[in-house]
């Protein structure tokens, strides 16, 4: 679970460095895979 909140956290800090829409995009789709994860598990 670490290891996949780390990776997380990574690519949201890759899509910020974007800065942009697609980077808020990218960012949303993440948090809403975590957030799947979190509940499946």
């Amino acid at each position: 679970m670490l290891m996949e909140l780390n990776k997380i956290l990574i690519l949201m800090g890759e899509a910020k460095m974007k800065s942009n829409i697609e980077g808020l995009i990218i960012t949303l789709l993440i948090i809403l895979f975590a957030v799947g994860q979190v509940l499946n598990s």
